[in-house]
């Protein structure tokens, strides 16, 4: 039997979105041959985990996270060289940014389209005319949508009505591989503290962590591992040096972007991981991150306790069921207090470890969700 092949289209480095880098692995290890199309940016050096199967093909290297025009028409050439040469069973676009690639790739080698929206607009009429037109267009094209939690599918659906019978909810969890022996709690060794991985800026690391930091008068750090965004560059420094001449000063330290696989291996960890949601002035994105944030997945399959936002779906999915702590990102005092409750209580971090990673071990993991929901429909397309 010819081996199926699966092309992802998304113009941007795919290395920094696990459910890309997830749902390829998969598709390899089913016998797939896989290609990534990557439009590499100098401001990031997070890269794919290669494994058999899997190919990634590069446009030019771009100098910032912006895309030029022509770099856009670049993309959308090499689009159309790859799926004349490898014919794709399965073309995987990802975001607004991928319509235009991915419809002509649907067009030329009328492949099983799956559309995976990671970021939503926060409004569809603010998009360029074409991006607009291309994500309408895609949203009723595609044979299956993917969004990571129902609330921004379902507003996606009041602007852009698609077929719901093509939706797929799968969530930004971890696969079981990343959690196996060798990457489990029991491996690794913990020292009361914070930690932060991901991209990094004021809607994801509050400034209440300052006050926060120098209340504890240096018997609590906070550890930083990721990227500044776009709006957050110069962030982390300009927190630091507001530590200079408090007791905290020198808590804040920063390891710069890791790749996924770095990430999961690190042997010594904070016990607390912050994943503070805002809790007014939030986009469409800040405001519906159950399911779509991968870092408060990441922290339980690591053995970190997740801090969360004390949001009604927040607690409701992670709090209640005592995967983790929550506190008012815009407090203070309120983040002190949690964090305060799991200093010296090892027994309660121990319940709320053991009980998170078996969660992820036998439900949250992208191994399931992926292959009971997405799988079995690209099967007959191999």
């Amino acid at each position: 039997m010819k081996q199926p092949k699966a092309l992802f289209l998304q113009v941007t480095n795919p290395g920094a979105y696990p459910p890309l880098m997830h749902a390829g692995a998969i598709l390899a290890e089913h016998g797939w041959d896989v290609t990534y199309l990557t439009s590499p940016s100098l401001q990031s050096n997070l890269t794919l985990s290669m494994k058999i199967g899997i190919n990634e093909e590069f446009t030019s290297k771009r100098k910032d996270f912006t895309v030029s025009v022509l770099q856009y028409i670049e993309y959308c050439l090499r689009s159309i060289d790859l799926v004349v040469n490898l014919k794709p069973k399965v073309i995987y676009a990802s975001d607004p940014i991928g319509t235009v690639p991915a419809l002509m790739a649907k067009a030329l080698s009328r492949g099983y389209l799956v559309y995976h929206e990671h970021d939503s607009p926060d409004d569809q009429a603010a998009l360029h005319p074409v991006l607009k037109f291309a994500r309408k267009l895609i949203l009723n094209l595609a044979d299956m949508v993917i969004f990571p939690n129902r609330a921004r599918a379902e507003a996606t659906r009041k602007e852009v009505p698609f077929p719901r019978e093509r939706l797929q909810i799968v969530w930004n969890v971890p696969r079981i591989q990343e959690i196996s022996a060798g990457n489990g709690a029991d491996e690794k060794s913990f020292t009361f503290g914070l930690y932060f991985h991901g991209s990094i800026g004021p809607d994801k690391l509050p400034h209440t962590i300052i006050p926060t930091l120098i209340r504890f008068a240096g018997a609590v750090s906070l550890t930083l591992v990721g990227y500044e965004t776009a709006s957050g560059v110069g962030y982390v420094k300009a927190l630091q040096d507001e530590l200079v001449g408090t007791p905290a000063e020198g808590c804040i330290q920063y390891s710069g972007a890791m790749s996924r696989d770095e990430l999961l291996r690190q042997a010594q960890l904070p016990t607390i991981g912050m994943a503070l949601m805002p809790r007014t002035g939030a986009n469409l994105n800040s405001a519906n991150m159950t399911g779509a944030s991968n870092k408060v997945f990441d922290y339980m399959s690591m053995g970190i306790i997740p801090l969360v936002s004390d949001l009604p779906d927040w607690i409701e999915d992670f709090v209640k069921p005592g995967f983790a702590i929550s506190a008012n990102p815009d407090c203070a005092d309120s983040l002190y207090q949690a964090i305060d409750k799991l200093r010296n209580n090892n027994d309660l971090i121990e319940t709320l470890r053991n009980r998170a990673r078996a969660k992820i071990l036998n439900d949250w993991n992208y191994d399931q969700l992926f292959c009971a929901k997405v799988l079995p429909l690209l099967l007959p397309k191999a």
